[in-house]
């Protein structure tokens, strides 16, 4: 029986032995795939004295990860909210410029009614200046046509093909000196 229980104890030493090692195998592994490179003596005994490490790589590496996508929207939402203040002093911008340029056109939107109002008058005027004008030429041509008295040099006649404004002298009253229109 001592012979049988050294031979179990043989082979329960031996399968021990076989386990410890697949076991540490797939830890080592494990460890490898945590961290994604190759573990060193020094590490694959650290990782085979506490397996409770693997774990923690794995945790660092999800926390990592998730950490590192956390970081980035963050990044993300900060530089957006940067980008939506930067659009907000731009559209101020814009709204201030648009005020200013509203009140430019309202300004000068009087200066040019004022504008085409002197515009206006002085169409008026030139065309009453033409009609005087015209009004002068015609007398002075009437005078000239006219026979003027020998006595005081006044005009006689009455024009009949002048104008009929006050201010033409072919329009003059008899002679006082004669009797002659």
């Amino acid at each position: 029986m001592t012979k049988k229980y050294k031979n179990v104890c043989l082979r329960f030493s031996k399968q021990e032995s076989d386990i410890k090692n697949i076991i540490e195998t797939k830890l080592i592994r494990a460890a490898e795939i945590a961290v994604n490179q190759e573990l060193t003596e020094e590490q694959k005994k650290v990782v085979i004295e506490d397996p409770q490490m693997i774990q923690q790589l794995y945790k660092n590496k999800l926390t990592g990860a998730a950490h590192i996508k956390l970081q980035n929207a963050v990044r993300d939402l900060e530089e957006r909210h940067r980008d939506i203040k930067k659009l907000e002093k731009n559209i101020l911008q814009v709204h201030n410029m648009i005020q200013e340029l509203s009140a430019l056109v309202k300004y000068q939107g009087e200066v040019i009614d004022n504008i085409e109002i002197n515009i206006k008058k002085a169409k008026n005027y030139v065309f009453e200046a033409e009609q005087k004008i015209n009004c002068k030429y015609r007398c002075q041509k009437c005078c000239n046509d006219f026979q003027k008295c020998v006595c005081c040099g006044a005009c006689c006649a009455a024009c009949a093909t002048c104008c009929a404004c006050s201010s033409c002298p072919a329009l003059c009253a008899l002679c006082s000196c004669c009797e002659i229109f």
